[in-house]
């Protein structure tokens, strides 16, 4: 995975209510037994479901959807007009073990960044 798609991500999980949707989608079948549409943990939740849960608009959920779709972390399933979301737990394990390996003590640190100091 490139250094753009490790950005996404790190961008991704800078936000309580992205990690908030994360959360939810943990365990879709406990949260959200109540959705009729779609099995949640077979095929995924409603968006409109999320977007109840978090208390925010369908289209503020979307974005955030959007860009944990775009980091990788979350798969979209259309069916009929809906849209339903699950995590992708290889990509998140994939994403934790490399973070834990820049970030622990005794990793090799990528070499920072040549730039103008702040």
């Amino acid at each position: 995975m490139g250094m753009n798609d490790r950005s996404t991500q790190i961008r991704a999980m800078a936000s309580e209510q992205r990690l908030d949707i994360l959360r939810l989608l943990k365990s879709p079948g406990d949260r959200f037994r109540v959705q009729e549409s779609a099995d949640p943990v077979e095929f995924g939740v409603c968006v409109t479901l999320i977007a109840d849960a978090l208390g925010v608009s369908q289209p503020t959920a979307s974005r955030h959807i959007d860009l944990l779709r775009q980091a990788g972390f979350l798969t979209i399933r259309r069916h009929q007009k809906w849209s339903y979301c699950r995590r992708d737990e290889a990509a998140l394990g994939d994403y934790f073990d490399w973070l834990r390996a820049e970030i622990s003590p005794g990793s090799a640190l990528a070499e920072p960044s040549k730039g103008k100091e702040e």
